[in-house]
């Protein structure tokens, strides 16, 4: 089951991570590094990615609609 799904708790995951750096950085004031800022480049492109490949997988027609 957990290979089935991989895809989805990896993005979840990601978002997660995303969500708790960015409420410690609005809301607690936490002023964040430029190591820090950077760290969080890698959750975006796999949450980017994953999403993407979501809307592949569900859309069998996807390229029509882009074209157009």
């Amino acid at each position: 089951m957990l290979q089935k799904y991989w895809f989805y708790i990896v993005t979840i995951l990601s978002a997660i991570a995303l969500a708790s750096a960015l409420i410690a950085e609005f809301y607690f004031n936490l002023a964040p590094c430029e190591m820090c800022l950077k760290q969080r480049e890698p959750y975006y492109i796999i949450i980017m990615g994953f999403t993407l490949i979501a809307i592949l997988k569900w859309q069998d027609r996807i390229w029509f609609y882009i074209a157009f």
